[in-house]
């Protein structure tokens, strides 16, 4: 189903896409029942109604949490908060949330701490004491300079990033506040369109 809707080893087919993918999640996969979910909602596989959406972001959700108790990582767990924090397969859930993006921050995810950093300065989350905060920035500038400079040499630059890592430097987010720095990073932005 991956290769089908990637078009790996074979031209991008969605319809076989859907369908191996559905007979992944037929067998409990939950990765294949979120992503049938999410290209459903987005428009990419056929539409479904709100309930069914519900009923299988509810089950890959439920498939996470078992997977998660047996081999914790930080990307499932940091998936499993953005579900809460979403609405995705339950309630809107900000203390769950915030439990497991700050297990996945802790397991060393810079995209779940600089969640639990933002979301806690504006109050959506706890309050953290100021050394806690710029700890979890740092941790994510630190990250996202590795991505951004991965997705460089694959001749992909991320955007998206070079703008929220020159937004860091400009606020100072996990480092001083460096005005060099943020027209250096908010150029590439600008530049990468």
């Amino acid at each position: 189903g991956q290769m089908y809707l990637s078009g790996k080893g074979t031209e991008i087919n969605l319809p076989e896409a859907e369908k191996w993918l559905g007979l992944s999640a037929a067998e409990g996969n939950p990765f294949a029942i979120y992503q049938i979910a999410t290209l459903s909602e987005n428009g990419t596989f056929q539409e479904r109604s709100v309930e069914d959406l519900y009923s299988l972001y509810q089950t890959a959700l439920q498939g996470f949490q078992n997977i998660y108790d047996s081999q914790p990582n930080s990307v499932l767990s940091y998936r499993i908060g953005q579900m809460y924090l979403s609405g995705k397969g339950t309630e809107i859930n900000l203390p769950e949330a915030e439990k497991w993006l700050g297990l996945s921050a802790a397991e060393g995810n810079f995209f779940a701490a600089y969640k639990v950093a933002t979301l806690s300065e504006d109050g959506t989350f706890q309050k953290r004491p100021a050394e806690n905060l710029y700890s979890l920035y740092q941790t994510a500038l630190q990250g996202f300079q590795n991505i951004y400079g991965e997705s460089q040499n694959k001749g992909q630059p991320d955007s998206t990033l070079s703008y929220r890592i020159g937004q860091m430097y400009l606020s100072g987010k996990g480092t001083e506040i460096n005005l060099p720095e943020a027209e250096k990073w908010l150029g590439l932005s600008a530049a990468e369109g």
